[in-house]
């Protein structure tokens, strides 16, 4: 029996040499044998993907109301009586005409448009033939004004503390934890967008 011939031609041989001893130096490197094309390459298979995603924190936006009830600066004391009992709030913001967050109402503020008959000057001595005030005058102006007040704008207490959508929900804890708040306004560019309450906090947190 004829013994077999290669009939390769010699610079394909030499082609085929070359290409398997690249493919063992890739794989020497690799410290071991190359992966085959269908193989799902580490990190991306889909076998535990799910470990390897890295969950995105929640934000305030992710959490807030983007629909909260508000109030003007000119609506009664009434409007807001009526508006915090509807829906059972506790505190309203307070927008101007252009939708900016100007101040919030809550019931801190109502309780004082009751005190007309325990209404009374700061404590005070006369000296001198002159009155010396133990309390500070600006803060009987405030109380003055939020005890008889006649709309949201006299009521309500101005430059609120706020929180921006983008924040995440561990700062908006902090906020309403260092704050002592139960609602936050939640502000992009001025404009009142949302409102957070310490419930969706603890929510988001569970």
């Amino acid at each position: 029996m004829a013994a077999y011939q290669d009939q390769t031609p010699p610079a394909a041989r030499a082609i085929g040499t070359v290409a398997s001893l690249v493919t063992k130096s890739l794989a020497d490197q690799a410290g071991g044998d190359p992966a085959p094309r269908d193989a799902p390459r580490r990190g991306r298979g889909s076998g535990n993907r799910s470990s390897t995603l890295r969950a995105v924190p929640l934000t305030v936006r992710d959490i807030m109301d983007p629909d909260p009830v508000s109030v003007t600066v000119a609506d009664s004391v009434e409007m807001v009586l009526r508006a915090m009992t509807e829906h059972d709030l506790s505190g309203v913001p307070v927008v101007n005409e252009g939708g900016r967050c100007v101040g919030i109402i809550t019931e801190a503020d109502l309780v004082l448009s009751d005190e007309g008959e325990d209404f009374h000057l700061p404590h005070h001595f006369q000296l001198m033939g002159g009155i010396v005030f133990l309390e500070r005058w600006s803060h009987f102006e405030e109380r003055a004004k939020k005890a008889f007040a006649s709309s949201a704008e006299d009521m309500m207490t101005p430059d609120p503390v706020t929180i921006e959508p983008d924040a995440s929900v561990r700062e908006a804890a902090h906020v309403i934890a260092e704050k002592k708040h139960n609602r936050l306004p939640v502000i992009e560019h001025g404009r009142l967008v949302g409102v957070v309450t310490r419930a969706d906090v603890l929510a988001a947190e569970e």
